[in-house]
Formats: structure tokens, sequence, C-alpha cells
């Protein structure tokens, strides 16, 4: 029994033995045959962009970015007198969303020993009521500046706005 194979798979290899590319492909073909349709290369590494440059190299080109975007892992690293400092100037929201970013980040600011960086935090910003007793800062900073609502029923939240 002889072994199948494609057309196409004959000339490949004859194109790797000798080295050429024919110009058409209408010579491994037989008139009655019907040709395949050219495949289009669902690769975006392999994918021509308009201006003819491969997508390849712009794919590098946002590694090389992504590449500088973990400047910050180390920043837990520094002594916390220092980190504690620097996060009392921050803006609450800026706060909060810092402490979103890392599990390194939130373990040092959600810690009962930060509590005073959250005080100070809210401090600088004029004219806010104290926090209520039943609300730590971080929740109390969630509420005041956070973008999601929590009320329940909508239209008696709407009557106070």
């Amino acid at each position: 029994m002889t072994e199948r194979r494609s057309k196409r798979l004959k000339a490949q290899s004859r194109i790797a033995d000798t080295g050429e590319v024919s110009g058409s492909d209408s010579d491994e073909w037989s008139a009655g045959e019907v040709q395949p349709p050219k495949r289009i290369s669902t690769n975006p590494q392999k994918r021509k962009l308009n201006n003819g440059s491969s997508s390849k190299s712009v794919a590098e080109a946002f590694r090389k970015v992504r590449g500088k975007r973990g400047a910050l892992k180390h920043l837990t690293e520094a002594p916390l007198d220092v980190l504690f400092e620097i996060f009392g100037k921050l803006n609450p929201i800026d706060l909060l969303h810092l402490a979103r970013t890392t599990k390194a980040l939130r373990n040092i600011l959600m810690r009962t020993s930060a509590k005073f960086i959250w005080k100070q935090a809210l401090a600088n910003i004029n004219e806010l009521p104290d926090c209520p007793t039943d609300l730590n800062e971080p929740q109390y900073t969630n509420l005041v500046f956070g973008k999601n609502c929590y009320v329940r029923d909508v239209d008696s939240a709407c009557a106070y706005m």
C-alpha cells in the first residue's frame, strides 16, 4: 500500500531539498482540481500592518514598555518609616487605590499599626467630618471618595442628593 501525501507537503519537501521556490502553483495542480484558498495567518506575530511593518515589531516595542512597569515592585522593601511618611502625604483615595494595587502594599496599609497613616491622609482634606465609630478609616475613605453606591433604596438616597 502506498503512503498518501498531499501535494502541498511534496512541494514543501521539494523546496526544502532544492531551495528554489516556484513562481506559480499552477504546475502542482492539474486543471481539474480546485486549488485551496490561501490561508490568512491568524497569528498576530506574523500579520502585516497597513504601513508594512510587522506586528511582531509592535509587540516587541510593547514588551519593552511593559518591562519598565515593574519598577515599583521594590517599593515595599524600603524602610517602613519612610513609606509611612510618604503615604501620609497622599490623598485618601490615592491611598485606597495604592492599597488595592498589590498584596504587599495592602498588607502594609491595612495593618492596625498603619491607622495613623489613614488619619493623616483624611486630615489632609479640609472640612471633612470625622470618621464614624462604626467604620474604620479605609471603609470611610471608600464610602466618601469611592465611585460605588451601596444604598439599597435608591429613591430615598436620591432625596438627599
